[in-house]
């Protein structure tokens, strides 16, 4: 039977398996503007993806939690990627302080990281812009999120291995580059 991405597109669905595998080795946490192609990144890097405004990972985001609750105890996922981008358009607007009430609300952790930071009121002398060092440092503030959760807690706890890194996607380059070390575990105390 044809279901309605075959018809439409001339594409065979091979459903959920055929774009993450049965295992995926990783989850992704990428933002929801980037420029890169999240369901090809997701089919070669053998990923479960997440992507939301500015790449966050809040520990009030119950849609997060749960994706990373399965990715950890359904996939058994041994690395958990937070991936900014350069030129984003969430960064410049948290930077710029936005007021509108969803996005505004949603970006706040993003404007105070932008008020607070040193690095990114002294970025217009650096190499690069005020934006993107805010990108840059807004990945490293997520993969603390992400490490700081009970859900990776408890699974190193449990013995799990997962590694947490950060990483900025270069859209001119095309390449990733790595912005946080991998945390592979915490002192549990």
């Amino acid at each position: 039977m044809t279901n309605e991405l075959e018809r439409t597109s001339g594409v065979e669905s091979r459903g959920v398996s055929g774009v993450i595998g049965d295992h995926p080795g990783r989850f992704w946490i990428g933002c929801s503007d980037s420029p890169a192609d999240l369901f090809e990144l997701a089919k070669v890097q053998n990923a479960l993806i997440h992507s939301n405004p500015g790449n966050l990972a809040l520990p009030s985001d119950l849609s997060l939690l749960a994706t990373l609750k399965m990715a950890i105890d359904l996939y058994n996922v041994s690395e958990i990627v937070i991936c900014g981008h350069y030129g984003c358009r969430s960064v410049e607007a948290a930077s710029e302080g936005i007021r509108n009430e969803i996005i505004g609300d949603w970006l706040s952790p993003l404007k105070t990281l932008a008020v607070k930071s040193p690095a990114v009121r002294t970025a217009s002398g650096g190499t690069h812009s005020t934006v993107d060092t805010l990108a840059e440092q807004n990945v490293v503030l997520q993969v603390m999120n992400v490490s700081r959760t009970s859900i990776v807690r408890d699974a190193w706890a449990s013995g799990k291995t997962i590694s947490i890194l950060g990483m900025i996607f270069e859209p001119t380059s095309g390449r990733l580059k790595l912005v946080s070390e991998p945390i592979t575990s915490v002192f549990l105390g």
